[in-house]
């Protein structure tokens, strides 16, 4: 749950962290923006899905019921986990991130 999604925001939070490095703050709250707009649509659809059955209780045993703070921990552990990878253990920052001397 949120691995997906912790992958396909990774991306954009880096490109984030770029421009904001580059004082281009339009560009990064645009994209963070984006972010908040993909994080609202999947748990919106993981709500649907939740509710989704032929006897209204929901696919997920529960009820319906989607555990949203634990699905948003694990998109960002996720995401974290992803960025870290990249940038401490590819030492991306170092060699790619365009940051002037």
């Amino acid at each position: 749950r949120g691995k997906d999604v912790g992958f396909a925001l990774s991306w954009p939070i880096a490109c984030a962290l770029a421009h904001a490095s580059q004082s281009n703050e339009n560009a990064a709250r645009r994209i963070i923006q984006s972010v908040k707009k993909l994080r609202d649509t999947y748990m919106r659809h993981l709500e649907s899905m939740a509710t989704k059955s032929s006897d209204g209780t929901g696919d997920d045993g529960k009820g319906g019921v989607v555990d949203k703070r634990a699905t948003m921990n694990d998109i960002v552990g996720w995401c974290g986990f992803f960025l870290v990878a990249a940038y401490y253990l590819g030492k991306f920052q170092f060699e790619h991130l365009p940051l002037s001397d």
